[in-house]
């Protein structure tokens, strides 16, 4: 029996604008060909013949891998691939009979509806225009188009799809890229579909199936675009979805259809390139607007290199469109040349958290280190956006591929083994901007769960101290309101710069910070906060310098000695205030934070923390220590600083982070002044420090 299409407001979709417009078009899903079990499959449409104007007619089959099926794999968007789509005639598209179905009353979600196994179906136009184009009035089609040959109505399946991208793109015959149907600005929109049927007939669009069946050799359109046509295809929404990158980047062959013209991809690409290296000027506004695409292609050309891991693929399309956030993780997962994509269980893939299990029992014979570049991803659209945030984490951390940040000196120093260490801070913000900062927005009744039961710290980060606090000053409420606040603060810092160039620099510096956190909303502010997690502990990249045993007598001691000491400090003050300290270190810190506390920075990010020395005299075993030349450093929580240079002078370098990560400092000030530190963090610390940063 089938049953009225219903969604949960709770339920997320991989595909959610497609199931969305499904919702509102009110059909009657159709019943779903099973695919065959225990085999990689997919299914099949077929677009019967027909002319221009004629009724879709489909059917949908499944097909297994393993019977080599022959097929195109369509690469569109669902939604209108230009702000003023051209439209075709639809109501000659007559239903079959179907009691339930209805009227659409949803503008927004606009879907056509065509026949499928003699079901009505409904699309999106701008995925009805592509079908009818490439149709033939003689051969059958077949093509794999995920709306239709994905139930989308089936989490499950879902998922198992999503898994196999890779293999159906790359498996296809050819994948076609539909731009989006010709313009015709001078024509009147009721004579669109007419001359679209005429430029049709002598077209080489409904030349592919019959090409496909080996009878004929496929010929391309071979003239270039003019410079209309070249604007429009390059203003096209398809290169902003996020699932396109896959697509182009999978298959081996591709061809580029715009209306009834389709081009190889070699032909294409040497037209689409032509005006950036043309003699005359291209006005800016093209440029901008062409800059997806360029992007795009350019990521195609090199597909089979160490860019497309999985952390600069996440990095780089973070800002792409997509109706569900999952989806730029597991929009990607098929082209990253670094991670395999499953679904339910998998022996392989279970290493990683076995992996992590003996580190955060800290057993003394851990289990041996993960092969890099050998890792798996688990597809599920039900998982929460932390379990996704901490297996891609875990993920880039543990197993993939090694690639060195260009701090080749600072690598030969720390060991090529350490990139990781450096560069996972900001990967872990990169991927929580990708998730649109849900994995916050799900932490925030827990947050503060981690100081009654803090979780293990299994991640080893590299930092850099970029200052030691000299100077504590107002709250940040009372130097937003408060002018004799501001002054007072201003006022005091000759105590510390007397230099004339000195202080002009922190000025300058402040000047800027200052007109930042003006725009600081209240959950900017909460962030600034003190977070108590007794492994979290930094210590020196210096010889002579290791890892504290935290969970030791003599640590834990001090730990909770030195946070008691903070809880029954009369300096406390409400909320995040403002501190100043060497190296032109401006910023806000917790309440809790005290002169003499460090700042620890990370590479290419303005993620920070501050951290206090765990410097006094201990006793041990009944004796008395000598005082520690190289200290600890305990959290105290998270900060908030200016920068002192612009870290986007040259992209994908962080001169100052360079600087301070290179330092050696003296013996003397060996414990506070700028350097390296390791720092072990947990993963709930790892999110917490790096929710919302600027990478």
């Amino acid at each position: 029996m089938l049953f009225p299409l219903r969604i949960s407001p709770s339920i997320d979709h991989p595909l959610l604008g497609i199931f969305a417009a499904l919702m509102s078009s009110h059909f009657t899903p159709i019943p779903y060909p099973r695919l065959p079990a225990n085999t990689d499959a997919i299914r099949v449409l077929t677009v019967e013949p027909g002319d221009f104007l004629s009724p879709l007619v489909c059917t949908l089959a499944p097909a297994a891998f393993r019977d080599k099926p022959k097929y195109v794999a369509l690469s569109y968007t669902w939604g209108n691939s230009h702000p003023s789509p051209v439209s075709l005639p639809t109501a000659h598209n007559k239903r079959p009979k179907q009691p339930n179905a209805a009227p659409r009353v949803d503008p927004d979600h606009v879907t056509v509806p065509i026949t499928v196994n003699d079901h009505a179906f409904g699309i999106a136009p701008n995925l009805h225009a592509a079908l009818v184009h490439l149709r033939s009035p003689t051969h059958p089609l077949p093509i794999w188009a995920d709306a239709i040959c994905i139930n989308q109505h089936d989490t499950e399946e879902r998922n198992q799809q999503v898994s196999l991208m890779s293999f159906i793109y790359s498996r296809a015959v050819q994948t076609v890229a539909w731009i989006g149907a010709k313009g015709f600005p001078s024509i009147a929109s009721q004579s669109e579909s007419r001359t679209m049927a005429v430029e049709w007939k002598i077209g080489r669009t409904q030349l592919l199936a019959e090409a496909l069946t080996g009878a004929t050799k496929m010929r391309y359109s071979l003239h270039q675009p003019d410079p209309v046509t070249h604007a429009r295809i390059g203003e096209s929404a398809y290169w902003t979805r996020l699932w396109i990158v896959q697509e182009l980047c999978l298959p081996r062959l591709i061809a580029f259809v715009y209306g009834a013209n389709i081009w190889m991809y070699d032909n294409f690409r040497e037209w689409v390139f032509m005006p950036t290296t043309a003699p005359d000027p291209v006005p800016r506004s093209v440029v901008e607007s062409h800059a997806p695409m360029l992007r795009l292609l350019q990521l195609r050309d090199k597909r089979h290199s160490d860019v497309m891991r999985l952390e600069s693929l996440i990095e780089r399309f973070a800002n792409s469109r997509c109706s569900e956030l999952r989806d730029r993780v597991y929009g990607l997962l098929g082209c990253a040349n670094d991670v395999r994509p499953f679904v339910g269980q998998d022996e392989k893939a279970d290493s990683l958290p076995k992996y992590i299990d003996s580190l955060s029992t800290r057993l003394t014979t851990p289990l041996p280190d993960l092969r890099r570049g050998m890792g798996a991803l688990r597809v599920d659209y039900s998982r929460s956006f932390e379990d996704i945030w901490t297996n891609v984490v875990q993920f880039a951390y543990f197993q993939a591929k090694s690639v060195q940040p260009p701090v080749k000196v600072i690598l030969d120093r720390l060991g090529s083994n350490e990139e990781r260490c450096l560069s996972i801070v900001r990967m872990s913000g990169v991927v929580q901007e990708a998730l649109g900062q849900k994995v916050e927005d799900e932490l925030s009744n827990v947050a503060r769960q981690m100081e009654q039961s803090p979780d293990p710290a299994v991640i080893t980060a590299v930092g850099y101290i970029a200052g030691e606090i000299t100077a504590l000053g107002p709250s940040y409420n009372s130097l937003v309101a408060s002018s004799r606040a501001q002054q007072e603060w201003t006022s005091c810092w000759t105590n510390h710069y007397p230099q004339p160039d000195d202080l002009e620099k922190i000025r300058q510096i402040n000047e800027e910070y200052e007109a930042r956190i003006l725009g600081f909303e209240t959950s900017d502010t909460e962030r600034i906060r003190a977070i108590r997690h007794p492994q979290v502990a930094a210590w020196r990249v210096a010889r002579g310098s290791q890892r504290p045993d935290t969970s030791g007598v003599t640590y834990s001691a001090q730990y909770e000695k030195t946070w008691a000491s903070m809880d029954t400090d009369e300096d406390t003050i409400e909320g995040p205030r403002m501190f100043l300290g060497y190296n032109y270190a401006v910023g806000m810190v917790p309440s809790e934070a005290r002169v003499g506390d460090i700042i620890v920075r990370f590479w290419n990010c303005d993620a920070a923390v501050v951290m206090r020395p765990l410097d006094g005299t201990l006793t041990i075993d009944g004796r008395e220590a000598a005082k520690n030349e190289n200290p600890p450093f305990m959290l105290v929580g998270r900060a908030d600083i200016a920068e002192v240079d612009d870290r986007n002078l040259k992209p994908g370098r962080d001169q100052y982070a360079e600087g301070c990560l290179e330092h050696n400092p003296s013996a003397e000030h060996r414990g506070r002044r700028p350097g390296p530190v390791f720092i072990d963090l947990s993963m709930r610390v790892l999110q917490a420090i790096t929710a919302s940063i600027t990478t």
